[in-house]
């Protein structure tokens, strides 16, 4: 029986006996050739240090000294000389001052025309439009449904207008194309100008138609006191003869009668041309009331431009009459007719209803002759 001091003996035998074989295997480890060759290292190229960057000296920026402003020369604007004040006489004469149109500043009355006849006024109030033609000294010549009327200027607003256009001058009406100059040598191709188709005429075409003379009683009054201051110093039986002839007579009058007529083309681009016809003139007879009498003819040709007037004056043409003695044919009515180139009829006017109604059988009459005066079919008349 071993002792409890042999037991610890007998277990570091083995151990001392593995740490000793580790130690001769490691001693003889180097003769086996095991040995791990030993690895040439290349030295190490030393990485160049980077330079310390040298703090930058700083700029000193100098201030350029700001150069003293010249002073400012303000020139004073010479004010512009002031215009006078427009006047009337100064637009009636400058066509480039009329308005297009006026408006009437007051209530003004127009004729009612039917047929060539005045039918009665109409009363425009303020403030109406109305196209203006012309105008003519203290007058404006306007035109106003379909017809041409003067009235003053003074009771439209034409200066304000004409003050507004003096100012403006894109608010003038368009200036008309100017006229061509004559050279010498030269030759001026007119510029064609269209026709207003037959069915306008009528439309477009004014006729205004009033009495040139009127009757001649006062020159007949006249001659017969000549006669009474002469036939005074005769004897008192011629004198008396005399002065029952005159109270025979006293209303024996001789009537001449002139027509003058105006043809006016409102229409401002289209002529009327070429237009022929004739007026014709007509008394009735005393005697018998249905019973008419042409007195004369007055032929027409002419040709009307755009805002083109025609004027012209009947020949005289004289008539007897008696009312107390019922005799004769005193002046009346009148019939206008007109014809274009193709002899086409495009405007019949009149003051007469009658002779508008029987206007196709005017071609068919004669000069001195007497007709019935509803039919116009010839009709005797004993005086």
């Amino acid at each position: 029986m071993h002792s409890k001091s042999d037991k610890p003996a007998r277990q570091r035998g083995p151990r001392l006996l593995k740490i000793l074989g580790v130690v001769a295997m490691a001693a003889l480890l180097p003769l086996t050739g095991c040995r791990k060759p030993v690895v040439a290292r290349k030295p190490a190229t030393p990485k160049p240090a980077t330079p310390i960057p040298a703090t930058p000296t700083p700029v000193v920026a100098k201030a350029t000294p700001e150069p003293t402003p010249m002073p400012v020369v303000v020139a004073t604007p010479t004010p512009a000389p002031t215009p006078p004040p427009l006047e009337f006489a100064t637009v009636a004469q400058t066509s480039s001052l009329w308005p297009m149109q006026v408006a009437l500043t007051a209530t003004h009355s127009f004729p009612i025309v039917i047929n060539g006849r005045a039918a009665g006024e109409v009363k425009v109030p303020p403030g109406t439009a109305l196209k203006l033609l012309r105008v003519l000294g203290a007058q404006v010549e306007v035109e106003y449904q379909n017809g041409i009327h003067l009235l003053p200027a003074a009771s439209t607003d034409l200066m304000p207008r004409a003050v507004a256009i003096s100012k403006n001058p894109a608010l003038a009406r368009p200036t008309p194309r100017p006229a061509p100059v004559f050279v010498p040598g030269t030759v001026i191709t007119p510029v064609p100008v269209a026709d207003l188709p037959a069915t306008a005429i009528a439309q477009r075409v004014m006729v205004d138609v009033v009495r040139a003379k009127k009757s001649r009683i006062e020159e007949k009054n006249e001659t017969e006191k000549k006669d009474d201051t002469t036939d005074a110093k005769k004897d008192d039986k011629k004198a008396d003869k005399k002065d029952d002839r005159r109270n025979a007579r006293a209303d024996d009058n001789t009537e001449s009668i002139e027509l003058r007529v105006r043809l006016t083309n409102t229409d401002s681009t289209k002529a009327a041309s070429r237009l022929k016809g004739e007026i014709f003139i007509f008394a009735d007879s005393l005697a018998d009331r249905s019973a008419t009498k042409l007195l004369g003819t007055h032929v027409i040709d002419c040709s009307i431009p755009p805002r083109g007037v025609h004027e012209f004056t009947t020949s005289e043409i004289t008539t007897m009459f008696w009312t107390r003695g019922r005799y004769g044919f005193k002046y009346d009515s009148w019939l206008l007719r007109l014809n274009n180139s193709e002899g086409k009829e495009v405007l019949v006017k009149s003051n007469s209803p009658t002779l508008l109604r029987n206007v196709a059988k005017m071609s068919s009459l004669a000069a001195g002759k007497t007709y019935e005066r509803s039919t116009l079919e010839p009709k005797d008349v004993p005086r």
